[in-house]
Formats: structure tokens, sequence, C-alpha cells
């Protein structure tokens, strides 16, 4: 949707220490004028001015801590509502300059925020045009108009389904001159990844997400790719109650050796760093390769690969692996790595699963041949990972004699 700058005003301007500031009606606070910031103060006027959003409810720049989220990231703009004299989130709003094209990972950057802090409504602008999606637990839905603040209490709100924009691949140039905050900005890496691993997580997270370039359809070891499907949202809610995993996917229709047809998906999803949690203990924050089979009415994860540990690059040699732990009662990484030998020799190296080796000095596509291949690799070990879940999980609900 076109953004339309008719309707917006930006604050006073104001002097301090030879810098022009506005001073922000939200935050009651001086802030340098920038870019960024002028898009951020005329796109908060318009929620407020046409969309109608109680002023008391626009929180720009705002830290999710203010949210209860142990994390350091401010969001540009999060609207609020009250009810029994709380305060919840209900929308966020990301913020670019005029000259920054809109893109997936600018979205999944405002969905990451929305993961932690909750709310239903997600905006991204660059003050030219501005995109909304309505998100609930079962559906994620682009708006074909800005909602009404009422609209959004309400979710009285028009959906337009074919609508998207286009995702913007990075070169390796643009992902190398990355700041220390845009490279967490892409929603890839967690907090204790290795800084030397970080490019090469957003190129592989680049590739997953990049739709111009499709997966070869190929048949292997009595495996067939039957369709690349392109992206699409999963919703996850574990036992935990995290919903780990939730997040947009690269999806693959494939034929399994025994002719069944399933999709199968790929994503890169951070995990949060705990320490001395009463709930999760501690725990790095990982960058994770996550793998999940889709049943009829549920999505549900095979493998999760902790990139920090299983990416290697070792001269300029950049390869995947997986030690085969199966976090489930009876199982025993040993069986399934004899169970993965007898059926694919050549994905078991020194007592581990080999997954593929990746490029490390250029972009990675999915129709590229160690893309393929590695894709391939994920595909095998991933149905016999998942036939000896099925086992374990068949075995241990069976009535003891």
């Amino acid at each position: 949707m076109i953004f339309d700058k008719s309707y917006t005003k930006l604050p006073k301007v104001y002097k301090r220490d030879g810098k022009n500031c506005y001073l922000d009606p939200f935050r009651k606070k001086l802030v340098p004028v920038t870019k960024e910031e002028t898009i951020r103060q005329k796109v908060a006027s318009y929620f407020r001015d046409v969309l109608q959003v109680p002023e008391e409810y626009i929180f720009t720049e705002d830290s999710l801590k203010h949210w209860n989220v142990n994390s350091n990231d401010r969001a540009d703009i999060i609207i609020g509502y009250e009810e029994d004299g709380q305060i919840y989130p209900l929308s966020i709003v990301e913020c670019k300059a005029p000259d920054i094209d809109l893109s997936s990972q600018t979205y999944s950057q405002c969905q990451r925020y929305m993961d932690l802090i909750g709310g239903k409504f997600l905006f991204i602008t660059n003050g030219n045009e501005i995109f909304a999606w309505y998100l609930d637990r079962n559906k994620t839905e682009v708006l074909g108009q800005l909602p009404t603040y009422a609209e959004m209490l309400s979710d009285s709100i028009i959906i337009n389904k074919t609508e998207a924009i286009a995702y913007y691949r990075q070169s390796l140039e643009e992902i190398e001159n990355m700041t220390h905050d845009e490279y967490f900005a892409t929603g890839f890496i967690g907090e204790d990844t290795p800084k030397h691993l970080w490019k090469h997580i957003i190129n592989l997270g680049n590739c997953f997400f990049d739709q111009e370039h499709l997966a070869k359809k190929k048949s292997f070891s009595g495996i067939k790719i039957v369709d690349d499907l392109g992206c699409v949202y999963l919703n996850y809610d574990d036992a935990s109650g995290g919903g780990f995993g939730a997040g947009w996917y690269r999806s693959l229709l494939i034929e399994d050796n025994q002719g069944n047809n399933q999709i199968i998906s790929f994503s890169i999803i951070p995990t949060g760093k705990t320490i001395n949690d009463p709930k999760y203990g501690n725990s790095e924050g990982k960058s994770v390769l996550v793998v999940s089979f889709q049943e009829f009415k549920t999505d549900y994860t095979v493998v999760q690969i902790n990139l920090n540990k299983f990416l290697r690059l070792e001269s300029d040699i950049l390869t995947l692996w997986h030690n085969g732990a199966v976090k489930q009662k009876g199982g025993r990484k040993e069986d399934l790595i004899k169970k993965v030998q007898a059926e694919y020799p050549s994905l078991v190296k020194d007592g581990m699963i080999y997954i593929g080796s990746l490029p490390s000095d250029e972009l990675m596509y999915m129709d590229s041949k160690s893309v393929s291949e590695t894709i391939c690799n994920i595909i095998a070990y991933s149905l016999i990972r998942n036939e000896y879940k099925v086992s374990l999980k068949s075995k241990n609900s069976s009535p003891s004699k």
C-alpha cells in the first residue's frame, strides 16, 4: 500500500548541543533528527491522527523490557491497549529509512519482536510504502487496508491475500558490512553464536527465503523432490508453552522411499539465552536449523541442529553435521547412527551424521549443487530420524507386560 504522507505531521524542531532535535510527543523527550526518526514520527502521528490510536497507547523507540521481556531490542513503535488496568501490546510497527527497500528481513525482525511480547497486528514501512498483517495462532493474513484502532480492537479487518513484498537478497559484501545490530535484526543469529559463523548463517537463512531460486526436482536414493512450495508460515506450541519454531519456513513437497508424499520445511531460528531461569535453567543463545514435517493438521520438528556447534568452518570449508542425539524416552544416538549407516552409509563419518558442505565465499541458492546436495542429505536424515522417533513413540506407548 502507498503510505499517504499528506496526513502526517512532524513535531517541532529544537536545538540541543548544536543538533536539530524533535520534541517527541510520545516519549516527551528531545531526539536527534535522522531519516529513520523522521519516518518514525510521521508514522506515529499517522496512527494517532488518522487511525485514531490514543497518544498514550503509542510507544516510540520502545524497549522490549517495557513489556517484561529479557531483551535489549527496541521496536520503532508499539501500540498498546488497556484491559483491567493493565496495558498489553496490540501492534508492532517497524520503520525504515525512505531509501531502504522493504523485504522479508524487515518483516522477520518485526515478527521476532511480536513472538517475544505478543500482539496481533504487524506493520512495516519506509514512509513511501506500508504493509500490514493480522497474526493469530492459526493464521497470518495480509491486510487490504490499514485498520483503525477501533478495528484493531474488534478484529474487524479487510483481508487481501494477493499482496506480497519482494525478498531483498543481500550480497556477501552487504552481509559482511552489517553492523552488530543489523546481524541480529536478521532474526537468524543467537546471542552466543560464534561471530565467524554469522555471515554464513545469514547466507543460508537468506537462501531459504529467496524464492527466485527454486529447489531442483530430482530423485536420490529412492526419494524424490516433487515441488518447491516456497515460503510458508508455521505455528508451533511446544510442551513448555514456548512455541519455539514458529515462523517462516521454506517448504518442499517430497515423495519418500515408501511412495508417500510429505512436506518438509527448513528455517533458521535463534533461541534466547537464559541464566538461572526458574523454568529453562541455563542455556546459550543458539542459531538453530529447524527441520519440520507436516501432518494433516499439525507441524512438528524432526530435528533441531545447533549451528553454534555443528556448523564448522575449517580452512575455508563450511560443513554441517549432527551428532544424532534424540531427546525422547528410550532414544540412543548410537542406535540412530547405526540405522543411518545401514540405509545411507555416506551420511556417517567419524561417528557423526554428515549433512553436507556449503560454500563459504559465495551466495547460497536452493538450486546450486552444494545446497541441493545438502538439502537431499537433510531430507534423507530427517526421514530416517522421523521413522526412528515414531518407533520409539510406539514402543513407549505400548502397555508393559
